[in-house]
């Protein structure tokens, strides 16, 4: 049954994919292999994991600017995540797929919703976001 949330668009687009769910924050700077979207940060508890085309539910990135040069990369290198849905939409994370979309035509759709909205989605739900805010959980 699909579940229908009102999110908050930070960044809008049209996106999905398969959720990728952690509740731990995830560092964008060096934590993830920009040639393969594999979570390298052996802390997380994603560590090993590939977010290449996936929708990547985390509670907020977090990181230093770096993490916005990772972000720009694996848009360029289409590694990225097919969309980032959080409680807190954290700057570095939305202006790194704000400047691929002005560089590159594409970014990475960033959305945040409540957090018992947030917590009720399960890894491997399919997960689809429209520009508009809905966020579309589940199967028909």
């Amino acid at each position: 049954m699909k579940r229908l949330f009102k999110a908050r668009p930070v960044v809008p687009g049209e996106a999905a994919g398969e959720a990728i769910v952690s509740k731990l924050p995830l560092s964008f700077k060096n934590n993830i292999n920009t040639g393969t979207g594999e979570i390298t940060d052996k802390n997380h508890d994603l560590y090993g994991q590939c977010i290449t085309g996936r929708a990547l539910v985390i509670p907020r990135g977090t990181g230093s600017c770096t993490g916005t040069g990772t972000i720009l990369e694996m848009v360029r290198q289409n590694t990225a995540p097919a969309a980032i849905i959080c409680t807190q939409a954290e700057p570095v994370t939305a202006i790194g797929s704000v400047i691929a979309k002005a560089l590159y035509g594409r970014g990475i759709p960033l959305y945040t919703l409540c957090t018992e909205d947030f917590e009720s989605i399960m890894p491997g739900e399919m997960i689809s976001v429209k520009e508009d805010g809905t966020v579309a959980v589940g199967q028909d």
